[in-house]
């Protein structure tokens, strides 16, 4: 009875100690720490524990998860050199190196591709350890000449684990300790492609409830790179989606120019239209880098953007500058609004559009310390919401730019309700945009992820989003603030 309540409980790991890596796995799946270092700090806790519990007996320890489709196994470091550990922390860095040489086989590799738990190379002075302990490990002790069972299995590849064996069998002898158990462990995972090892030594063997609580724990720990890899795919698509959607209105304004350049026959017109159009092909290079360098957050890719002073908020611009070149470029690719009701379009085009780009003209300019890229991206998104959202009878919108409090609001006004959920995902209080309509998803993205930069103003002080509605008349107020501290 009292053997199967201590199988029924952890004698290693506590509750907090999983929710230790969990609260890890939630850093990693936020962005706010890599893979690398989050199965680093995740395997000290590990090893921390096996430290405390398992005492003197712990010796060395290292892991390794697939990094590519070719299973190439990428190391993680964790455990610290020491006198103790020395032998098997050169074994171990040696046989990294010999790995890289044919014909030997890496023995973390090994058991991955061979689908085995495990393998145990031992050193008994009284023979103690079950070798049919734990199915699926093969158990190996260095005394035995015989290496069938690894020839055997290495008979469909040119590699040889028997050379690898060999020379961990070199350092286990050197080891000043009667009982040596060196564990390759495969993690429980049964995908090929999210897998790892973990290399763990010890001067006694494993019972089988703690290699079971010590591989559970690891399986835990490795499979947070399933879901890890899945975001990071999501992103990429997302990275498609939001730079797909900031060239399309650029594309269609360049399109419209150059069909305008097709059809003149006035020089003079013609080489203003065709001034016009290397505009717009300057601006879509500008701001593909300006995109691309914001999405990879790393060092190199700040210096990439500071370097150019289009994408640096270094020289003053003028706001009406920015609104006038955004409804413009809006107004020559009224077309991709993708507008279902084509006097809706109509009335955009010949009406609503041109009197706002009208209006600019009344409103006070200020002299802003922004990027002027990051700036262009969000106001034009802004504002081409807005036109997208108003009434297909009577489209309005309204652009209104004023001081209030720290901070000048530049606020685009339409005359219909727009989807709370947007107005949510502006407020910040959601990240959820599966009732959004799709054509804004990702510009919507965009323009969250340069406001939320630091990029967009010369201040430490970020921009703001602000959303809100009206009911009578029905009207949705979409604001960008502007710290007033980068206001001239």
């Amino acid at each position: 009875m009292n053997k199967i309540r201590e199988a029924m409980y952890n004698s290693i790991f506590e509750n907090e100690h999983i929710n230790e890596i969990a609260a890890l796995q939630i850093s990693l799946f936020m962005g706010v720490i890599n893979f690398d270092e989050y199965i680093t700090s995740s395997l000290k806790i590990i090893e921390g524990q096996l430290k405390q519990e398992l005492g003197s007996t712990y010796i060395y320890a290292k892991a390794y998860y697939i990094q590519d489709e070719f299973y190439n196994l990428k190391p993680v470091g964790f455990c610290a050199e020491s006198i103790e550990n020395k032998v098997f922390f050169d074994c171990i860095k040696n046989a990294e190196k010999l790995t890289k040489k044919i014909p030997n086989s890496s023995l973390a590799e090994y058991v991955v591709k061979k689908q085995k738990l495990g393998i145990v190379l031992y050193k008994e002075e009284n023979p103690k350890i079950k070798t049919d302990e734990i199915a699926q490990i093969i158990y190996f002790n260095i005394k035995d000449d015989n290496y069938d069972i690894f020839k055997k299995l290495d008979s469909d590849n040119e590699l040889s684990t028997e050379h690898m064996v060999r020379h961990h069998k070199e350092y286990i002898l050197q080891a000043n300790q009667q009982n040596i158990y060196s564990y390759i462990l495969r993690a429980r995972n049964l995908d090929k492609d999210f897998n790892g090892t973990l290399y763990i030594t010890l001067s006694e063997h494993l019972s089988i409830n703690q290699y079971r609580e010590i591989i559970d724990l690891f399986t835990y720990t490795i499979q947070a790179r399933i879901k890890y890899e899945y975001k990071r795919e999501l992103l990429n698509q997302d990275v498609i989606d939001e730079l797909a959607h900031s060239w399309k209105y650029t594309i269609s304004a360049l399109r419209t120019q150059l069909y305008q350049i097709q059809d003149q026959q006035n020089i003079e017109s013609f080489a203003q239209n065709m001034e016009i159009a290397i505009t717009y092909t300057n601006d879509l290079n500008k701001r593909t880098n300006y995109l691309l360098n914001l999405m990879k957050k790393n060092d190199h890719a700040t210096k990439t953007l500071l370097a150019n002073p289009d994408y640096t908020a270094s020289n003053p611009i003028s706001l009406n500058e920015i609104l006038r070149k955004s409804i413009s470029t809006i107004l020559l690719s009224v077309d991709v609004l993708e507008i279902s009701d084509e006097n809706h379009q109509v009335l955009l085009s010949n009406d609503c559009i041109p009197a706002v780009l009208e209006s600019i003209n009344s409103l006070d300019d200020y002299s802003l310390l922004c990027s002027k890229v990051g700036l262009e991206i969000v106001l034009e998104d802004l504002i081409k919401n807005a036109f997208f959202h108003t009434n297909y009878k009577e489209p309005i919108v309204s652009i209104n730019t004023k001081i209030e409090g720290e901070y000048l609001d530049v606020s685009i006004i339409n005359n219909v309700k727009i989807n709370e959920s947007y107005c949510r995902f502006i407020n910040g209080y959601s990240t959820d945009l599966r009732y959004t309509a799709i054509k804004y998803k990702a510009g919507i993205r965009t323009v969250k992820r340069v406001v939320s930069s630091n990029m967009l103003t010369k201040s430490n002080t970020k921009c703001e989003l602000k959303c809100s509605y009206t009911i009578n008349p029905p009207s949705t107020i979409v604001s960008l603030r502007i710290p007033k501290s980068d206001v001239l």
